[in-house]
C-alpha cells in the first residue's frame, strides 16, 4: 500500500514539473531496498559509489519516465543498467548474487541463509535467477521484472517456472527426497 500511495504522489509531482519533490519521495520510498540491490550484486565493497552512479543516472533520465511500469520498476531498471555497465567496464568483478532477500526481511517458509538453498540457487541460470530474484526477494510483480530484464512477460513466465522447477529439483535432490 505503501508503494502505491508513493507511487501516486511521485507521479503527480512530475507531472507539475516538481522533479525535487519527485526526487525526494523517490529517495524516501526505495533508497535503501535499491540500495541492498546494488549490494546484492556487486558486493557491498562497491555499493556505495554504483548506488551514486545509479541515483546521478535516474535524475538525468526522470524527465523521460513515461510510467510504462512503475516508478520503482524503473529505478530497479536504471539501477541494473548502472551495475551491468560498471561490472562490463571491470570496476568490479561480478560477485555471485546472494540468494537472500537484502534489509532483513525474510520469506514465509524459506529460510535464505540455508545454505541447501543458497547452493541450489546459485545454480540457477543467470536470467531465471534473476528473475526470481526480482519477484521473490525484491517483490517485484513478474511483468516488471521482465520490463527491467528487457524480456517479454511470456519469456519471463517461461523461465521464472523453469527456474522454480529447477530449484524445486534441486532442493529435493539435495535432501535426498524423490523427484
Amino acid at each position: 500500500m505503501l508503494h502505491t500511495m508513493s507511487e501516486t504522489v511521485i507521479v503527480a509531482a512530475l507531472k507539475r514539473g516538481n522533479l525535487r519533490r519527485a526526487v525526494e519521495l523517490i529517495l524516501d520510498t526505495y533508497q535503501d531496498e535499491v540500495y541492498g540491490y546494488c549490494a546484492s550484486l556487486v558486493g557491498s565493497a562497491e555499493s556505495g559509489g554504483v548506488y551514486q552512479q545509479v541515483l546521478v543516472t535516474a535524475l538525468e533520465e526522470l524527465p523521460t519516465f513515461n510510467g510504462v511500469v512503475s516508478i520503482r520498476a524503473w529505478l530497479y531498471g536504471v539501477a541494473r543498467r548502472v551495475v551491468l555497465r560498471f561490472q562490463q567496464e571491470g570496476k568490479a568483478s561480478p560477485e555471485p548474487v546472494p540468494s537472500g532477500p537484502t534489509g532483513g526481511e525474510d520469506l514465509p517458509g524459506l529460510r535464505p541463509t540455508d545454505v541447501e538453498l543458497e547452493s541450489c540457487f546459485s545454480g540457477l541460470d543467470s536470467v531465471p535467477r534473476e528473475l526470481l530474484q526480482l519477484t521473490l526477494w525484491h517483490g517485484l510483480l513478474l511483468s516488471e521484472a521482465a520490463y527491467i530484464t528487457g524480456r517479454s512477460l511470456p519469456e519471463a513466465r517461461r523461465l521464472a517456472a523453469e527456474g522454480l522447477s529447477a530449484l524445486s529439483g534441486d532442493l529435493q535432490r539435495q535432501r535426498g527426497a524423490p523427484s
